[in-house]
């Protein structure tokens, strides 16, 4: 009996199940650079297992795998399936993650500023109602665009943590979302803002799969050009800048060009094609952001040497 007859007449996987799913887990999460579940280094076979579980033990899991059996057609397209349902659930997981992250230093945040008053249930200026705000999410998310700050990340998984912007730039963000929505605003739709304002929430980019979520339509079409490319500048390291204008060429024809091997340069394109697939959209302007890209890092190159 096959995995797929198994887990349609039992409704559980059997062994051979059981490892797809952690082979499953582990190539999409090392493919996508998630990081390893608390208290692991990397995605060694115990942090693989531990997320395999929590996959499986969540709300309806077995219910979703059923459903994603009565979609495949065969053990194979199972598998292909079985992928987007881990991408998508590890997806859901680092979005919580982030904007959890990002309430928490909010909270601390807000509680300095004389202007505002923090509560469990959100924040409001203190010449604001009381009242829970209930508008348009969007309006509240173009005011904190109008807001320059000096230093972003964009990318949930950088192996770099850096702030979003610093304390004063975050305080200006809140308050001008809170001055357009004259009302308390809820911690949650605060994160939810914030890591719209910064795309830490855009979906990762695909891998060869047949069916993923769309591209969700970026913040950066608000934005000007220069500053979306010094934004994704500061998020590549010297590697992956280097990388970058090479993107269409093999690893192997890369090598010529750069003091790395062809795995390391194949594994810096990807990272760099993933990046750039989930925070520029596929149309003229994100190709236009792209040669700026490269055009700027080509003048780099020849005024370093």
């Amino acid at each position: 009996m096959s995995t797929l007859d198994t887990l349609l007449r039992e409704g559980r996987l059997d062994d051979d199940g059981a490892l797809l799913l952690y082979e499953t887990v582990a190539k999409v999460a090392r493919a996508r650079n998630y990081p390893p579940p608390q208290g692991e280094r990397t995605w060694t076979r115990d942090a693989v297992r531990e997320v395999a579980h929590q996959f499986l033990t969540g709300t309806r899991a077995t219910e979703r795998l059923v459903q994603l059996a009565l979609t495949a057609v065969d053990d194979r397209s199972f598998g292909r399936l079985l992928e987007t349902a881990v991408l998508n659930w590890l997806r859901d997981d680092a979005r919580r993650t982030v904007i959890g992250r990002q309430i928490r230093r909010l909270k601390d945040i807000c509680a300095a500023e004389q202007d505002m008053v923090v509560s469990d249930h959100g924040v409001r200026l203190m010449d604001s109602p009381d009242r829970a705000y209930a508008d348009r999410e969007d309006v509240l998310v173009s005011a904190a665009l109008a807001v320059s700050v000096h230093r972003r990340r964009w990318r949930p998984d950088a192996r770099r943590d850096g702030p979003e912007a610093d304390r004063a730039d975050s305080a200006a963000i809140v308050r001008a979302i809170l001055t357009v929505a004259q009302r308390r605003v809820a911690w949650p739709q605060l994160g939810r803002i914030f890591a719209k304002r910064f795309d830490l929430i855009a979906a990762p980019a695909a891998l060869d799969l047949d069916a993923l979520d769309p591209h969700p339509v970026s913040d950066y079409a608000r934005v000007e050009v220069t500053d979306q490319v010094e934004a994704i500048l500061d998020q590549l390291t010297e590697r992956e800048k280097r990388v970058l204008p090479l993107l269409d060429m093999s690893s192997r024809e890369a090598a010529t060009l750069l003091p790395y091997g062809h795995s390391t340069i194949a594994n810096t394109q990807r990272r760099v094609r993933d990046f750039l697939s989930r925070v520029l959209r596929d149309d003229a302007e994100g190709a236009a952001i792209v040669a700026e890209l490269i055009a700027r890092l080509d003048r780099a190159g020849a005024n370093a040497d």
